[in-house]
């Protein structure tokens, strides 16, 4: 009975540890698969990745890097992994334009920084905070974007990371340049620029210098920007191999400050040569770039004949990629086209066709400079009235961009048109307003004047702290250099010395190596400054002097240090046999008596 019982228990407990056994083995291997998917989910978040910078970088295809970068953010949402989710929105918002889809961005960034605050690693928390600054940016919202700049800031202090405070720096710099504090704007960059020279990150410097120049550009120093962007250049320069394109980049650079400078400045030969190397590198960001500098040249000169040849007869397959990649310009050019035919008709209608690309997220700078030119258009053909109504239009945008240059272009149109019209009630004002925008823009100015000169002097006052940081350095070396020389010439005196007393031969072979180890190290430490400076830190260059360096100075350490020994040993270089300590104190007493 009680065998009965006890196989009445046991039998229910083995079938259970059986089934726990099993479900245990699916579990186990539900796992491994879930870790499999994982990892592959990984792998090809990581390809996407690729993918997308290919296509900012290289195609220069904001549409296609939109939607690759998506793909991967939604990829990552289903491994539910929090740090793959946080480089996936990274990702997106490094390398997608973010002017393509505001709300989008906004709506990533957003995400990511409230993700980042639920995670323990706090670099996470400093680039959620650092990529909603730069998505606030690109909304022209300057005050949100410095909250999250500085909140950047503050985690890169707390992470005591130079490298992420000088990130931050640059974009506080960029939101106060565009809330128009251009001088607290022009610290925060020099700032950035001091910390990357100190920790010597290139790359950094080179982002720094480009910042510079502008920032310089912005503010209509042009010569400074020319200078910051010398420098980036040289920075750029000195690291090996060298890039070619991003070289190529900063000659891009320069031409659109000398643009910026004067409307018809430009060197067609070197502009040319870009073209020719995004073409035959397949740089298709810089070939954009370079045709768009081209063509705004020729749009400001009024060669419509030129830009037509461009376009038409010479690029013909860069002219049917702008239908795709910017319809609005693509249509406005053939608007162009057909009034230099004489097609006035297809003109008006490719102009409105440009218009309609245009939305209400769109530029309204863009958009009112687009309609100032349909209706300088529309005034040339005698369509005075739609004229007026574009040119109102284009006022009353650039009054809400705050951009006085179009309202004065717009506003001085219209007083034209409605004097043509004989309206002189409504050409009036209109020419009153002309004159409060022209003393509005001549008080900007004399403002910017004033802005200018206290950006000056706080490049002055920055060129003065590092020549002074650079003699106290100088200094400081001089003096080092000073001390090291004595201490040679004290240890070789203390060596001679030694060589005219009765001494162990090892204390003199001892003090001998020490010496000489001492001297030849001092003459290595000056050639390498020398060298390091002819070479330009290129390694194998250095390698090569040291090798014959070393070569001459190592047989010639041996060589002299045993010469130098031996004789201390077998003669002595100062007799001291004769020299009595007795001797002097007997001429000390016979002085007096005498």
């Amino acid at each position: 009975m009680q065998t009965n019982k006890s196989q009445t228990i046991l039998i229910p407990l083995f079938l259970c540890l059986f089934f726990i056994n099993v479900l245990s083995g699916f579990a186990d291997e539900n796992r491994q698969k879930l870790s499999d998917k994982n990892m592959e989910d990984s792998l090809r978040v990581a390809a996407l990745f690729q993918q997308a910078q290919y296509n900012n970088r290289v195609l220069n295809n904001d549409h296609l890097t939109d939607s690759v970068s998506e793909l991967a953010i939604e990829i990552a949402s289903g491994t539910f992994s929090p740090g793959l989710i946080l480089m996936a929105y990274d990702n997106y918002l490094d390398h997608t334009n973010l002017n393509l889809k505001k709300k989008k961005a906004l709506d990533y960034a957003l995400a990511a920084d409230q993700l980042s605050r639920t995670i323990t690693d706090q670099n996470w928390a400093w680039k959620g905070a650092l990529n909603l600054a730069k998505v606030h940016l690109a909304a022209y919202s300057y005050e949100k974007a410095l909250i999250s700049a500085y909140r950047s800031l503050s985690l890169a202090d707390e992470l005591n990371d130079e490298r992420k405070k000088v990130e931050s720096y640059l974009i506080i710099g960029r939101s106060l340049e565009g809330s128009n504090q251009k001088v607290e704007a022009f610290r925060n960059y020099l700032i950035a620029t001091k910390l990357a020279k100190k920790i010597e990150d290139k790359q950094l410097l080179i982002i720094c210098y480009a910042g510079l120049s502008d920032f310089n550009l912005n503010s209509k120093l042009y010569q400074k920007a020319v200078t910051y962007k010398l420098m980036e250049e040289e920075v750029i320069s000195s690291i090996k191999p060298i890039d070619s394109l991003a070289l190529m980049w900063i000659k891009y650079d320069l031409q659109v400050i000398n643009l910026n400078a004067d409307d018809t400045r430009i060197n067609k030969e070197l502009l040319e040569e870009i073209l020719d190397f995004a073409k035959h590198h397949n740089q298709q960001e810089l070939n954009d770039f370079a045709f768009a500098l081209y063509r705004s040249v020729l749009t400001k000169l009024n060669r419509i004949d030129l830009l037509k040849q461009l376009y038409t007869e010479q690029n013909p397959e860069e002219f049917s990629k702008l239908e795709d990649d910017s319809p609005s310009f693509f249509y406005r050019l053939k608007a162009y086209f057909s009034e230099e035919e004489g097609r006035n008709d297809s003109a008006d209608y490719y102009f409105a066709k440009a218009g309609t690309f245009f939305t209400e997220n769109s530029n309204k700078i863009m958009q009112s400079n687009f309609l100032i030119r349909y209706g300088q258009f529309l005034s040339r053909t005698g369509n005075y009235d739609k004229a007026i109504v574009k040119l109102q239009e284009a006022y009353k945008l650039a009054t809400e961009a705050n951009y006085m240059v179009f309202m004065l272009n717009a506003s001085d149109e219209l007083e034209t048109l409605y004097a043509n019209e004989n309206n002189f009630e409504q050409a009036y004002q209109y020419a009153t307003l002309n004159t409060q925008l022209n003393d509005s823009i001549n008080k900007l100015a004399e403002k910017d004047k004033l802005i200018m000169l206290e950006i000056n002097y706080e490049a002055q006052q920055q060129a003065l702290a590092e020549e002074r940081e650079r003699q106290q350095t100088l200094r400081r070396h001089n003096l080092q250099y000073t001390a090291i020389v004595i201490g040679i010439l004290g240890v070789f005196v203390i060596l001679i010395l030694l060589g005219s007393f009765r001494v162990p031969e090892w204390t003199i072979q001892a003090l001998g190596f020490i010496s000489f180890i001492f001297l030849f190290e001092f003459i290595i430490l000056l050639a390498d400054q020398k060298i390091h400076h002819m070479t330009h830190g290129e390694p194998w260059k250095i390698l090569a002097i040291k090798i014959v360096l070393i070569a001459i100075l190592l047989p010639l350490h041996h060589w002299i240090e045993h010469k130098v020994v031996q004789r201390l040993i077998s003669k002595r270089l100062i007799d001291l046999s004769s020299f009595s300590v007795r001797d002097i104190f007997r001429k000390k007493k016979t002085l007096p008596e005498s």
